[in-house]
């Protein structure tokens, strides 16, 4: 069988498992910071093997795309797991590929009627990697789109998109691999991928894009079987911190490691020389007036923090007025209170919608008081704020810490 699955031992697995799950999945801001460091890694274009995690067992330190790029002389860059399975896939990902691109298991589930196994973490779930060669320069005899060069197009563009991604197939002659890229009114697919295929795949693909969620699906067409990762291409979450006062510097600093995209926006030309501020994509100097045309797009994250009551007065409408799915505010209730009516008096103020979205004050409530704290707690409410959680402890959470990945749906025959 074409990409056939392997249990890191490498023991065969004739048989196919049920698949057509629905993955319910989003890659997080570290795993974007790690995406970054593996587009970077592969500019030089090194002979290597890619393993993007395709599905998911029970529970897992990394989630269903999730990559690993791991070069010839060992070393590797990104995460598969909470360092556990590394290791092990550097050592033997191009001997596992030698024969194309193969879907390998790990088990990390402990028991304690039995002996842990070679990988019994007890993170409890089976993680399957799929494994695809990258050459370098790129070959003409190379199979599908090349995935990395896919995202790193998509992310420059700041555009959201679908990867589907051929993992395995009971037809051993069939493409694996990157197959098609679906964003918006285009599509580009691999030629070599059966045409029979795409219509199935491009409503695969429309609805993982309209849910923002990765998913993974099976069809059957003339006998065979194919696996496929329906994976959601999320662009980098932007920050944007309006201020630039001490405490905007240090939110600069605590959210630069997850990878977002920052831009900083303030009024005053000495204070945006921060040292803190270095650590930003972008610094805009502007006045509270022209702040009305400064451009964010739906994943954009504003944080305003001028400490400046007019020029909050003057921003505040068009940041809630914005595509943006988050504003927070610095300052107190009271405050808030008191521009609200302002804006009221302005006839400026915003309609219920736009206020749903305004975090004020800002931030989860962690009782910090230094600038870094501050910046902790508001970091903290945003990846909240993103994942749709409120915040909370895990300890007091009645439920999964994350969405079950494998959903059963119902296998679909696609005829010619």
């Amino acid at each position: 069988m074409r990409g056939s699955t392997e249990r890191c031992t490498g023991e065969s697995r004739p048989k196919m498992a049920p698949l057509a799950r629905r993955i319910s999945c989003c890659l997080d801001g570290r795993a974007m910071a790690l995406l970054d460091q593996i587009l970077e890694a592969y500019g030089p274009r090194r002979p290597a093997v890619l393993g993007t995690v395709v599905d998911l067992l029970g529970s897992g330190y990394r989630r269903p795309g999730a990559r690993i790029l791991i070069f010839d002389d060992g070393g590797h860059v990104g995460a598969i797991s909470g360092g556990c399975l590394e290791k092990d896939v550097a050592r033997n990902a191009r001997a596992w590929v030698e024969d194309g691109p193969k879907t390998v298991l790990f088990d990390t589930r402990s028991n304690r009627f039995e002996p842990v196994g070679k990988y019994g973490t007890g993170c409890e779930g089976v993680v399957h990697l799929f494994l695809q060669p990258m050459p370098s320069p790129p070959s003409p005899s190379q199979q599908g789109l090349d995935p990395l060069a896919q995202l790193a197009e998509l992310r420059a563009a700041g555009q959201d998109a679908v990867l589907v991604t051929a993992y395995a197939c009971t037809d051993d002659d069939a493409p694996l691999g990157c197959v098609a890229v679906v964003g918006g009114a285009s599509q580009q697919w691999a030629d070599e991928f059966p045409h029979a295929l795409r219509p199935a795949l491009s409503q695969a693909a429309e609805q993982t894009l309209q849910d923002q969620r990765t998913a993974g699906l099976e069809l059957e067409h003339e006998g065979a079987t194919w696996r496929f990762l329906v994976e959601y291409a999320r662009p980098p979450l932007e920050l944007v911190v309006v201020g630039t006062g001490a405490d905007a510097a240090a939110l600069v600093q605590v959210a630069r490691p997850l990878g977002w995209r920052i831009r900083v926006i303030g009024t005053d030309p000495l204070k945006l020389d921060r040292p803190g501020f270095a650590g930003a994509d972008t610094v805009c100097l502007t006045s509270a007036a022209q702040a009305a045309e400064v451009e964010v797009g739906r994943h954009s994250y504003v944080v305003q923090m001028t400490h400046h009551f007019e020029q909050d007065a003057r921003m505040l409408p068009h940041w809630l007025a914005s595509p943006a799915p988050y504003v927070g505010l610095l300052g107190p209730k009271s405050r808030t209170a008191r521009l609200m009516t302002q804006l009221h008096e302005e006839g400026a103020l915003p309609d219920a919608g736009q206020i749903d979205k305004l975090a004020t004050p800002v931030g989860l409530d962690l009782g910090g008081e230094d600038p870094y704290e501050v910046a902790v707690s508001i970091v903290s409410q945003i990846v909240a704020r993103k994942n749709g959680r409120d915040g909370g402890p895990l300890s007091k959470r009645n439920a999964p810490i994350h969405e079950p990945h494998r959903v059963q749906t119902h296998t679909r025959e696609v005829e010619s």
